[in-house]
């Protein structure tokens, strides 16, 4: 019914719209047609209603198109996600937050936010309200009806003990490698979502990435509707839980990062760090968040007291990552790149891109390459909210090459200018120029200075911020190095990782190792508490002999199995006939306890055993025991993480079960207190931090804020330099940030004068007195001086003539100005009596004349021959004395001599006439026309 409406309503404007149309194509023929036969009143109304006609049916076919896709978009949303993108959120929880900053300094404040407004802490187990067991079963309850929604495919189950669901770390844990796998991190309702069993132990330890090798099982199947895929290392979400998946890993990031040392990378991650960043943002720009994700953030919000803030706000994102920061493991630039962009191609969140940048800058304006060499600059804006989208050019290709990245490559030797222009305003631009050199051989590195950060875990990465690593080329050209372009490995392994009990680090340059070490370092191991899990036939789905899944707590595996009798049952005769785990049991296996039946092979290894056709082999042989129903032990030293157990005897084997013990015994560690350390150092711009470790692991035991120093003042700078007209402006700031201390006001400056003497005034000019000038401004002093009244002198008088008109003038006697005149009628001939002149005869024409008394002029006239027979000559002015006033048939008295009078009513029948002519001839065509 609603459709309906909305069609007819339409329709009927529409009806209207081609009226007016019809009407003003019937306009436009009419006028086109103007030398054709005009139609009739009911050829003109077929024609209009044809008009008409044709306009509906075209607007008719584009209403029946948007009502379609009105109803198709209305009724489209995804039962997985509800794709609405109004506000996420109104209210005041980050009235405090700077939205100016960028990159660390945002980070920083948006991390202290949620961390000291993070005041109840949900538990991992339990049977408390603050149990995850329980908060899911609130806070992930199915918004269209009853149940609980299960992540990263949406399929809705009924509870959460019910279903057998799994909590899934979207940050893995990576067996407590990462953070504490049930508390604080581990335990975080923002974190930690229900997921299904079998897909929780599938995606296992992955990172995140775009991949569709093989379908991930969930309850057992691969028939389900929102698909999960993972191949490699990477692991890919159902539609609609993918952006929800970056914005919980940003959180994750936010909130515990600094704690756990948690990092982005590009690619897959590892431990303490994942990835692919790059994917994740797109996800978070693909996929808004939603109403899904904003009632969960209200739920969990009201339990733990903080917000998932890159749900509120989604263009927060953009506020951190598109800079290089503490938050990106390597290559901080290239991925901050790599991130703005993605916001010049799609920010559906606005935000940092709506405002029009004042000026670009690099964090190189000049660089020198090696031919192959790259080098990605850093792009900032003015102001730090502005737009960050450019175009990257280079002004020599054939020298240095630049992508839309803003990496740099050398192509050959000379000097390349490369361009960052701005999309938003092309006169906005920042420019770097790149000099490109011959390839130069490393003779020697050197590495100076003390690193910040000294104390590290066991899998961490080297940070050197601190150290200067200062490169001899053969070219005797001696340099400092970025950091970044080394190679930092640990000083026993050579490994990019540390290992514990480390305290070196060596840095190595295009292949070339420094000969002094880095000393005085750290590296704790990574103690992990003992734990238990139980493999059993409940671990396994119901099915024939396969390679199946197996899942005990966080822990999963794969066997070859037949399980569909309600036993675990192995068979030598199928050809294959081991089980083994693909999650590694952090800490080490220190014994596998085995219940049933059979011989079994126990092997332990540091990777993982494939899955393989026959039988498992390598790593360590632990040795051979037959089963018992009471069970039998291996007991272990705890090196490996990875075992496999492959069925000896022949025929078939029932276990019913295996308990496996791993991980460290041993109890917490009794921390010692260490010196304070600073995390990082307070400015005047933002706070810092200190720590205080245990110096036997290296646990952070508290947490301080070091609050900001004091601005130091520089000099007075004019912003704006005073004038005679205006005062101008002058401000000091922080040498060290920047920021403006104090604006005062400066005083006018005093007028540049010029003076001018007085200048009397006169009857022709006015006057002034003496005054003064401004020669900067519009200052002046000057008063006029009115002008002096006329002096009338005597009357000057030209005379008039017969033909001319004289003149009256009076004149100023101090100017000579004219002050009044006048004129004098010229006077006119004053002819006498006619005289002969020469006597006419019988056939020959006399002349007589007569004189002008005043002028001389001559008038003439010719006296008919006497005996001639030609009529008098009429006087055309026959009552006019001709003694007294001239003859009008005087050549020049008569000013219409030789003219013509034009009639009015002569123009108007003549232009009737024309009109006339004008509209029968058209007429007469038209209806000949037609008659033809």
């Amino acid at each position: 019914m609603h459709i309906c409406a909305v069609f007819f309503g339409k329709f009927t404007i529409f009806i209207a719209i081609a009226d007016c149309f019809a009407g003003v194509i019937a306009t436009t023929r009419s006028r086109a047609a103007a030398n054709e036969i005009q139609p009739t009143r009911g050829e003109q109304m077929l024609r209009q209603n044809a008009n008409k006609l044709v306009l509906c049916c075209m607007l008719a076919v584009v209403l029946a198109v948007s009502v379609v896709l009105t109803s198709v978009t209305s009724n489209s949303n995804v039962a997985i996600a509800d794709s609405s993108t109004t506000a996420y959120y109104s209210g005041n929880y980050y009235n405090s937050i700077d939205t100016s900053l960028r990159g660390d300094d945002f980070r920083d404040k948006l991390a202290n936010l949620i961390t000291t407004t993070h005041t109840t802490y949900t538990v991992y187990n339990g049977g408390s309200s603050l149990a995850l067991n329980n908060v899911f079963d609130k806070t992930d309850k199915n918004p269209n009806g009853s149940g609980m929604v299960l992540f990263y495919t949406g399929t809705v189950v009924s509870s959460f003990s019910s279903s057998g669901a799994n909590r899934e770390h979207v940050w893995p844990k990576n067996g407590g490698k990462a953070f504490s796998a049930e508390s604080e991190c581990g335990s975080d309702a923002h974190h930690l979502r229900p997921c299904d069993q079998t897909l929780n132990s599938s995606r296992g330890s992955l990172s995140y990435g775009e991949v569709t090798d093989s379908v991930v099982k969930q309850g057992g199947s691969t028939s389900y509707g929102n698909l999960c895929y993972r191949s490699g290392s990477f692991f890919y979400p159902g539609e609609g839980y993918r952006g929800a998946t970056a914005r919980i890993l940003m959180y994750v990031q936010t909130r515990w990062g600094n704690k756990f040392n948690l990092q982005f990378v590009d690619g897959a991650g590892h431990s303490k760090t994942i990835g692919d960043f790059k994917t994740l943002m797109k996800w978070h720009l693909e996929e808004l968040p939603t109403q899904e994700e904003i009632n969960r953030n209200q739920a969990v919000y009201e339990i733990q007291g903080n917000r998932n803030p890159f749900i509120d706000h989604p263009e927060y994102a953009a506020y951190i990552y598109s800079e290089a920061g503490s938050y990106y493991a390597n290559n901080g630039t290239t991925m901050a790149n790599e991130v703005n962009a993605l916001l010049a191609n799609n920010n559906p969140y606005g935000g940092q891109t709506n405002v029009e940048p004042t000026k670009l800058t690099l964090d190189e304006y000049s660089c020198t390459l090696e031919v192959g060499q790259s080098r990605a600059l850093t792009l900032g804006v003015v102001p730090a909210n502005g737009n960050k989208s450019v175009t990257w050019e280079s002004k020599n290709n054939s020298v240095a090459t630049v992508d839309q990245n803003g990496k740099i490559t050398a192509v050959s030797t000379g000097t390349a200018t490369i361009a960052a222009v701005s999309k938003v305003n092309a006169n906005v631009a920042a420019y770097c120029v790149v000099t490109v050199v011959k390839p130069r051989s490393v003779v020697m590195v050197e590495v100076d200075g003390t690193p910040t950060k000294t104390v590290y875990n066991a899998g961490d990465k080297f940070d050197p911020t601190g150290l200067t690593v200062t490169v001899l080329f053969d070219s005797g050209d001696v340099e400092t190095v970025p950091l970044a372009d080394c190679k930092w490995t640990d000083g026993n392994t050579l490994e990019e990782t540390l290992s514990a009990g480390t305290t070196t680090v060596k840095c190595s340059y295009k292949g070339v190792t420094s000969d002094n070490i880095v000393s005085g370092i750290t590296v704790n191991k990574v103690v992990a508490a003992q734990k238990t899990i139980t493999i059993t036939v409940g671990s396994f789905g119901n099915a024939g002999y396969n390679w199946q899944n197996w899942t005990a707590g966080d822990v999963s595996g794969f066997a070859y199995l037949y399980t569909s009798g309600g036993k675990m049952q192995f068979n030598r005769k199928k050809g294959t006939a081991y089980l083994y785990n693909e999650t590694a049991l952090s800490g080490g296996i220190k014994s596998i306890t085995m219940k049933g039946n059979g011989e079994w092979q126990l092997l332990t290894n540091n990777v993982a055993y494939p899955q393989q056709t026959g039988y498992a082999s390598g790593g360590t042989d632990c040795g051979n025991l037959t089963l018992t129903a009471s069970g039998v032990t291996w007991k272990l030293d705890g090196n490996n993480e990875y075992f496999a157990l492959n069925l000896i005897s022949t025929g078939a084997a029932y276990p019913t079960e295996i308990v496996i013990t791993y991980g460290n015994a041993a109890e917490e560690c009794e921390h010692v207190a260490g010196e304070w350390e600073t995390e990082k150092a307070a400015t005047c711009a933002a706070d810092g931090s200190r720590v205080q470790k245990c110096t036997k692991c290296g646990t952070v035991l508290k947490r301080e804020t070091l609050q900001k120093v004091a601005h130091i003042a520089g000099e007075w700078t004019e912003t704006a330099q005073p004038t005679c007209s205006a005062t101008g402006t002058k401000v000091q700031k922080c040498t060290q940030c920047g920021t403006v201390l104090k604006t005062e006001t400066v005083d006018k400056i005093a007028h540049s004068l010029v003076h001018h003497e007085a200048k009397a005034a006169t009857c022709s000019a006015v006057g002034y007195e003496a005054y003064d000038e401004c020669e900067n401004c519009d200052y002046t002093t000057y008063r006029e001086i009115a002008r002096l009244a006329h002096t009338e002198g005597e009357w000057q008088v030209t005379e008039s003539t017969c033909t001319t008109d004289g003149s009256r003038v009076q004149r100023c006697s101090v100017c000579n100005e004219v002050l009044h005149s006048e004129t004098i009628a010229a006077t006119g001939h004053a002819y006498g009596e006619w005289t002969v002149r020469t006597e006419p005869t019988e056939t020959t024409d006399g002349l007589k004349e007569r004189r002008c008394e005043h002028c001389d002029d001559v008038q003439t006239e010719v006296v008919p021959a006497t005996g001639s027979d030609k009529p008098d000559p009429i006087d055309p002015n026959p009552d006019r004395p001709g003694d007294d006033k001239p003859d009008t048939d005087n050549p020049g008295d008569d000013k219409n001599s030789g003219g013509m009078t034009i009639s009015c009513n002569s123009v108007i029948t003549s232009s009737a006439a024309i009109l006339l002519a004008a509209a029968v001839v058209p007429v007469a065509i038209a209806v000949k026309r037609k008659r033809d």
